[in-house]
């Protein structure tokens, strides 16, 4: 059962919106969700902007839409050319049964232990290869 959903039947968005707060509560506070990102206008055409989901220095956009269409990297790959802040795009069925992420090509990865993240000697050096790397 999903918080805030309850016994009652809930629709899709609902079921999405409730995993991304059940993400926020398990991690204690430090995934922030903003639920109208500055990104919202320029969300790829036939999917929804959900939310972004910012931790450290990393952002990553969050999508309802179809996760099985074929142009889904060449959208993602347009976002994230307009959205250079944004470091990955999850993008999930509105009930929040399949998900895929995709990731910014970079020279370079950074590191996820968060004592080295914040120094400058493991930001990216190198500038985002175009393209998006698709993560299952």
């Amino acid at each position: 059962m999903l918080p805030g959903i309850g016994d009652r039947e809930g629709t899709g968005g609902e079921f999405l919106e409730a995993s991304l707060d059940e993400v926020a509560f398990r991690f204690h506070g430090r995934v922030f969700l903003d639920r109208v990102p500055t990104w919202l206008p320029d969300t790829p055409e036939a999917l929804q902007g959900v939310a972004q989901c910012s931790v450290l220095a990393e952002a990553v956009a969050v999508f309802a839409g179809d996760t099985d269409e074929p142009w889904l990297p060449d959208q993602l790959t347009r976002f994230f050319n307009l959205r250079p802040e944004v470091s990955a795009a999850c993008v999930s069925s509105p009930d929040a049964e399949r998900a895929m992420v995709f990731t910014r090509r970079t020279r370079r990865v950074r590191s996820i232990r968060p004592s080295l993240a914040r120094s400058a000697s493991h930001k990216d050096s190198g500038a985002p290869v175009p393209g998006v790397e698709q993560v299952l």
